[in-house]
């Protein structure tokens, strides 16, 4: 579906800051398996690496909006978002929210003659070949499923406004879209006890405002998520219960996926700009979303009978949120809190108000304070950090950080409490890193590097005491061939 493409564009902007290195691995909290990402499949690996069938029924995974997906605490399964194709509007509409389908229906209306008025702008019809540069300026999403509804209903009137284009036959087509009209985004569970091809278990559904990235607690019966939102371009914090029957809004405008759980399990630390959606400048805030019991905390604001809201302090009530520091944050602004409560981050090192004939500061690593009331600097050796620290993962015992960058493939160690870099996989020529790494455990790194002797792609594991290995030899040798990109032939 071409409103993927917005969509996609639309999370680059305000979330992921780019779309390399990408994640393709997540171990499981004990440690003795992974979930792995091969040729748009999800495939269960065992702790030494072998490769099982493939996940999710065989389904791919291309046209997910963002790859990844979160571990339940115990390690019987995991929480993803993916989309979700129906082919009709009343398979649709069970699924979504019913402030949704009243949105949608009451936009019907409007639908066609909207339509007439965008082929009516047009200078060159020749030059419309799909239903993208018919889309509105505003409620482009909204527009599109209105129209795919009217296609169902009534797909008559449809083809004879389109037919006004010479490839309005090829637009109803892609209308009609034989795999499923309406691609519904879901939250499910992945039960990985229940007989391989069992169905996952919904708990979140939209087809305009979209949830994304669920991220379970580490100690309780919830996830949060980002909610994304095409018409407002921005993208809203939630947090909801396990069984998808209590939500709550945390924060609007985040400026970044990179929101994480606190080790409490309790407690969630995000970033938001200072000013406008984009601005490098931002804010790193903490508040804590549930009750010591595990459930959400109740909303700030009662309804009052005049249609007002009224403020109520209390234990069991979400707080404002704590600001934490302030900062310039590279891309995705990657927050990774640690064991013991601190909080790791990168940035450059700057003074406001500077000149713009500054020297360039390479970012630095730093730590906030478990108490939120000081602020250190990793001391890494000059250039012993890349540039581009959009990439960081701390190992479970929170005592080193992996850092990769997308300019090369090389894969760094930092020993947080010294600074101590070490290379565990040299950088090749011409060779980008596209994989995150991912801990197996405190003293165990994969990642993907070149072969020692194949000179292609494999996924490799790093130990304290063994070093560097292969644990991918026995895959298909196509499998890891996009974890790394190959550099581009010169011109002649």
């Amino acid at each position: 579906m071409k409103g993927i493409v917005r969509w996609w564009c639309l999370i680059a902007a305000l979330l992921l800051g780019g779309c390399l290195p990408e994640e393709r691995i997540w171990w499981s909290p004990q440690g003795d398996r992974a979930i792995v990402l091969v040729d748009d499949h999800l495939h269960l690996v065992t702790a030494n690496g072998e490769l099982g069938k493939a996940l999710l029924n065989g389904a791919s995974i291309e046209d997910w909006l963002v790859k990844t997906l979160s571990w339940l605490p115990d390690g019987t399964g995991f929480v993803c978002s993916r989309v979700r194709r129906v082919q009709t509007w009343e398979e649709a509409k069970p699924l979504i929210a019913t402030e949704e389908v009243k949105r949608i229906e009451s936009w019907l209306p409007t639908v066609l003659p909207t339509l007439k008025s965008e082929i009516a702008r047009i200078v060159e019809p020749s030059g419309i070949n799909s239903l993208q540069p018919l889309l509105p300026g505003e409620n482009k999403q909204l527009f599109e499923i209105g129209l795919r509804i009217l296609v169902e209903r009534h797909r008559a009137d449809v083809e004879q406004v389109l037919r006004k284009l010479p490839q309005g036959d090829k637009i109803a087509y892609e209308l009609n879209a034989p795999a499923g009209r309406f691609p519904v985004q879901e939250l499910c569970i992945v039960k990985l006890d229940q007989p391989l091809g069992s169905a996952p278990q919904g708990i979140a559904w939209s087809l305009l405002e979209l949830p994304i990235m669920p991220k379970v607690s580490p100690k309780h019966n919830a996830i949060a998520f980002l909610q994304l939102s095409e018409d407002t371009e921005t993208a809203q914090l939630n947090v909801m219960t396990l069984d998808g029957k209590s939500r709550l809004t945390i924060a609007h405008q985040v400026s970044s996926g990179s929101f994480q759980w606190m080790p409490d399990g309790r407690t969630l630390v995000f970033t938001k700009p200072l000013g406008q959606q984009g601005d490098s400048v931002q804010s790193i805030q903490q508040v804590t979303v549930l009750q010591p019991s595990g459930a959400l905390m109740k909303p700030p604001y009662d309804p009052q009978p005049d249609g007002s809201l009224l403020k109520v302090n209390a234990p069991d009530r979400l707080a404002e949120p704590k600001l934490l520091a302030m900062a310039l944050l590279p891309g995705s602004a990657s927050l990774r809190p640690l064991p013991d409560g601190r909080i790791l981050f990168a940035s450059q090192p700057i003074t406001l108000p500077v000149v713009e004939s500054r020297p360039k500061l390479e970012p630095l690593l730093h730590l906030i304070s478990a108490d939120g009331r000081s602020l250190s600097t990793i001391p890494t050796a000059p250039g012993d950090l890349p540039t581009d620290l959009n990439y960081l993962v701390p190992s479970p015992d929170g005592t080193h950080v992996a850092v990769v960058e997308a300019e090369t493939d090389a894969v760094a160690v930092v020993e947080l409490s010294t600074g101590k870099t070490e290379i565990i996989s040299a950088p090749h020529s011409g060779w980008k890193c596209e994989t995150i790494p991912a801990w197996k455990s405190a003293t165990e790194l994969t990642f993907a590097a070149l072969g020692t002797d194949t000179r292609t792609p494999q996924w490799m594991l790093w130990s304290t005491a063994k070093g560097t290995r292969s644990i991918s030899d026995k895959w298909p040798a196509t499998a890891t061939t996009d974890w790394l990109s190959a550099p581009k032939p010169k011109s002649p």
